[in-house]
């Protein structure tokens, strides 16, 4: 048996947007090792209340024989901190580097953080497990047994030959996975306390795995481009679970592409309403694709409880939509939208990405023009981040560095832009969330009927904020 610390870095004090929020991805890996008879201590270092010494003082307590830090590209600088202290205050540990970053990366991450020891692609259910327990049999001498670590789906170690990067592992039948492990998750503190700007977040994932081929996403290669789905029975019994045993008033699903099945997604609708489950709801994380919605699809989703989805627009030129592989018209969005808020009282959220590369300042104008002419109540104005395993995110990285990547965030222009182009999209950025939301209707909606106004003055203040390099 394995004694394992989950991490997540933190905090960022700049990036407002970031919050925190329950984390299923570790909640499905800490129910995965403990039925493995593996012991987990998970932290969170966003969490409220934890000082700067908070990882030292857990190091400190106790011995652990593997470290998995979990990481999104905007967090490279605190996983260089927390792998400094790991290798300070605990030496006897391995240490491996999981979520979407290194997922990105591949093997290239282990050049990126040269004293992190292992990295996990990919989906970890199937591989961490067995890394646990031959750390638990060797220590760090597992670190030598190259044809074990050979045999782990997703592992990303050094050997003899350079680093390597085993074939990555999907889940295939997910309902196998059981229920996350919602104490870890920390659900009970999480629905006293409102984490976004809707209020509860609970998450919710029906599916996994995502089939479009948009050029700045890296989704494929995490949770691959086959859709895979829970059964309408395993939802029904994680819903009743969240709202029975934790007092959870609402949830929020976060898929890559709830809609990838249409037929799937109203089947999940109906099953709320016969059941009788009670809670609302809201696709607002990663937002749906407005163009497989249907008048019936949105008049169930707000039977079963929906109030609120995002949709990504992304671009309103469609030279940048075609740049993008975006494979939708930009008119059939804004008529999806309008249908939405004709048939039904869900507010909606437009998502668009400003400064994509080849993106003229005529379009991203364009782009703005649109916003101002949807029936959109919401719309969030992000500046392009170049993602690694992202098309176009591998393109620009490949010819800068690594550094560059501690940059990325949704409100500062990335290093990799020219420092024109850089200033002239977050003055861009600025002038569209005014122009956008200092409008009676819009602004009043946000009022009387909006959701954690807290919360979204939060993020409107990062978008306001200096950005880093003056800009």
């Amino acid at each position: 048996m394995a004694n394992v610390l989950l991490l997540r870095p933190g905090p960022d004090k700049l990036a407002s947007r970031r919050k925190f929020v329950p984390d299923l991805g570790i909640g499905y890996l800490s129910s995965t090792l403990k039925a493995h008879e593996h012991r987990v201590c998970f932290v969170d270092l966003n969490a409220p209340g934890l000082g700067p010494d908070a990882l030292a003082n857990v190091l400190r307590s106790e011995c652990f024989d593997l470290v998995g830090i979990k990481a999104f590209s905007n967090e490279t600088p605190h996983v260089v901190d927390c792998l400094q202290t790991v290798k300070s205050l605990s030496p006897q540990s391995v240490s491996i580097l999981g979520g979407p970053h290194p997922s990105g990366m591949g093997v290239r991450v282990l050049e990126q953080f040269p004293q992190l020891d292992l990295a996990q692609v990919s989906e970890a259910e199937s591989g961490l497990p067995m890394l646990a327990a031959l750390v638990a049999e060797h220590g760090r001498d597992a670190l030598e047994r190259a044809d074990d670590l050979a045999s782990i789906p997703g592992l990303v170690y050094r050997s003899d030959n350079g680093a390597q990067a085993n074939e990555r592992a999907l889940v295939e039948d997910l309902d196998s996975l059981g229920l996350p492990d919602f104490e870890a998750m920390n659900l009970r503190w999480f629905v006293k306390h409102p984490a976004c700007f809707f209020g509860q977040y609970i998450p919710l994932m029906t599916g996994r795995g995502c089939p479009m081929p948009c050029t700045y996403c890296a989704a494929r290669l995490i949770s691959g481009r086959q859709r895979r789905v829970h059964g309408l029975d395993y939802l029904l019994e994680y819903l009743r679970r969240v709202r029975d045993d934790y007092g959870a008033s609402s949830f929020s699903l976060i898929d890559d592409h709830f809609l990838a099945e249409s037929q799937f997604a109203l089947a999940f609708c109906n099953r709320l309403v016969d059941e009788q489950i009670g809670l609302r709801w809201q696709c607002a994380s990663n937002g749906v694709r407005a163009e497989m919605l249907s008048e019936e699809l949105v008049r169930a989703m707000e039977r079963s409880g929906c109030r609120f989805i995002s949709v990504g627009i992304e671009s309103g030129a469609p030279r940048v939509l075609e740049l993008m592989k975006r494979r939708v018209d930009v008119q059939t969005l804004y008529e999806k939208i309008a249908m939405v808020r004709r048939v039904s009282s869900i507010r909606v959220c437009g998502f668009h990405v400003l400064g994509f590369p080849g993106e003229t300042e005529q379009e991203r104008e364009q782009t703005l023009r649109g916003s101002l002419r949807s029936r959109l109540d919401y719309a969030d104005f992000l500046i392009f981040q170049p993602f690694p395993g992202s098309v176009i995110g591998d393109r620009m990285l490949g010819s800068m560095a690594l550094e560059t990547l501690a940059n990325i965030d949704y409100d500062r222009p990335t290093t990799a832009m020219d420092p024109q182009t850089a200033l002239q999209v977050k003055r861009f950025q600025r002038k569209a969330y005014l122009r956008f939301y200092l409008r009676p209707r819009v602004l009043f909606g946000a009022l009387v009927r909006g959701p954690s106004l807290r919360i979204m003055f939060k993020n409107l203040l990062s978008v306001f904020m200096p950005s880093r390099g003056g800009r």
